[in-house]
């Protein structure tokens, strides 16, 4: 029944996996981006509604577990870190940050019950994939809204948009909010 994790802990520099799920959490503390080594972090089913902006120092960070939370949107620093794991199912996320589209380590996203708009349930059934793809594409109609786009670089972009592949371990745990 935790409602805060200590700031000491994050004093533990050897600390690999910080399983804090089914407490009463209600953030992170801002330290956490001193664990060097973390590779683990699960604090699903809590109360979080922000996660702290240091959570994208934390380079050695592959699975991600904010399940069951009360957040209401993604730090767009995660997108720097080589994620395999993300779920961040049952919150309140209506978009994902189109940056999120370049986390090419990212084998498994969920993100089912979200009362998502971007990218919409339609997309996100279809599975990471699709998501990637269709980040990507906002990603090119934004920047040419803002004339940052040749002709060049929209052919460029278009050719990766359409060159992310399923990886072998791609699973459809994508279902409409």
């Amino acid at each position: 029944q935790l409602c805060n994790i200590p700031p000491f802990i994050c004093q533990l520099h050897k600390l690999e996996v910080l399983l804090a799920c089914n407490n009463r959490l209600v953030s992170l503390p801002e330290e956490i981006g001193k664990l060097d080594r973390l590779m683990d972090l699960d604090v699903s089913c809590n109360e979080i509604s922000q996660l702290p902006a240091q959570i994208a120092d934390l380079e050695s960070l592959r699975s991600l577990n904010v399940r069951r939370n009360l957040l209401v949107e993604l730090p767009p620093g995660l997108c720097r870190l080589h994620l395999n794991r993300l779920d961040f199912s049952d919150n309140k996320i209506s978009h994902v940050p189109r940056d999120y589209r370049n986390m090419e380590s990212l084998q498994e996203i969920i993100l089912d019950h979200n009362p998502l708009v971007s990218p919409p349930a339609s997309i996100c059934t279809r599975g990471r994939v699709h998501i990637m793809k269709y980040l990507q594409n906002e990603a090119i109609r934004e920047d040419r809204k803002r004339g940052l786009l040749s002709e060049n670089d929209m052919r460029k972009n278009f050719r990766k948009s359409n060159s992310i592949q399923p990886s072998l371990s791609d699973e459809f745990k994508y279902m409409e909010t």
